[in-house]
Parts: structure tokens; sequence; C-alpha cells
């Protein structure tokens, strides 16, 4: 993430920010989605783990500490962990940031679970739609920031490029389910 492509396009910067972006802002940036979704907590959206986020009651500060936790520092340190097994060169900080840049569509799209019912087995309505949709944009475009990330970093393409980036993700997801099963 240091070498810094001022002639990005402003669609080139969405999906890959750290071309445009310096340490600096990346990790302010991955501690302000952090802080965010410890705000959404308290308004009845749940994040507990790399990928989730979904309608809840009101989080405790404790568990709300722990979602992050696991979503950022535990997924990044597997991922990071990942990446080196097949390879790829980027350094543990190098993986935080752009795991917690990779988290803001994410958590962008977050507040949207709260037009959702709380019973999903109810009929489909306009809310779920519009939350599902929502909720679908905020992983591609994670997965895009991620995918760009781990190209740019490992000069990867094509199919192993996917086998990586989706291997890093399952990872995460797979480890930060693990931390919170482990926290209780």
């Amino acid at each position: 993430m240091n070498t810094l492509d001022r002639h990005a396009s402003p669609l080139g910067t969405l999906v890959a920010p750290a071309r445009r972006i310096s340490d600096r802002a990346a990790v302010f940036l991955s501690v302000t989605q952090a802080v965010v979704g410890l705000a959404l907590s308290q308004w009845g959206i749940r994040f507990d783990g790399f990928l989730d986020v979904h309608r809840a009651a009101a989080a405790t500060a404790g568990s709300a500490l722990v979602d992050q936790f696991v979503a950022l520092p535990i997924a990044a340190g597997a991922g990071w962990l990942l990446l080196r097994l097949w390879r790829v060169r980027m350094s543990l900080g190098g993986v935080f940031r752009l795991f917690g840049v990779a988290r803001i569509p994410l958590v962008a799209a977050a507040p949207l679970v709260l037009t959702m019912p709380t019973n999903l087995l109810e009929a489909p309505t306009g809310g779920m739609l519009f939350a599902s949709i929502g909720a679908l944009i905020g992983i591609v475009w994670m997965v895009a920031i991620l995918t760009a990330g781990v190209r740019d970093a490992g000069s990867l393409r094509g199919g192993r490029l996917a086998l990586v980036v989706g291997t890093v993700i399952i990872g995460a997801e797979f480890a930060s389910k693990m931390a919170l099963a482990a926290a209780g």
C-alpha cells in the first residue's frame, strides 16, 4: 500500500483504494469503520464474523468489541497466514489495512438490515429485498477491494487469483467464527 497511483480513476479508486490512499489514511479508515461498527451494534446491527452482518438485539459493549476484534485483527491475521502459504508477500500491517478498508462497503450497507423483519420466515417485503440487494452490493464491493489488493501484492491473475482470494476470505470468516465461539 505504499506506492500511490495519483492518476487512478475515481472508479478505480473505489475498487482498488490501496493504489490511491496512503498507509496512514488506510489505518484511519480501518479504525473508523470499526468504530462505526461499534456504534451500529448499539442500534441492533450485529457484525459477528468477517462477512456477517444481521439484525439482532443491541449488543453489550463487550460483545460489540469482541465482534470488531474478530472481524478485523483476527480475520486479517488468518488472511495474512493464508497469503504466506500461497507465497503472496504482504506485511501483516498491509493485510490489516487492506481488510479494514475492504470492510467499509459492508459497514456502510449494514444499516439496511434494519429494514428487514426480525422473523425472516415472514412473507418477503420490499425492505427485505432492498436490504438484500444492498448487502449483496456491499459484499461484492468488499470482495473486489480484497481481490485488487491481493492481485497488486502478488501479481496474481486469473484462476490462481480467484483461488487465493477465495481461500483467504473463507479462512478469515472461519477464523473469526472460531474466535467468536472461543470467546463464548
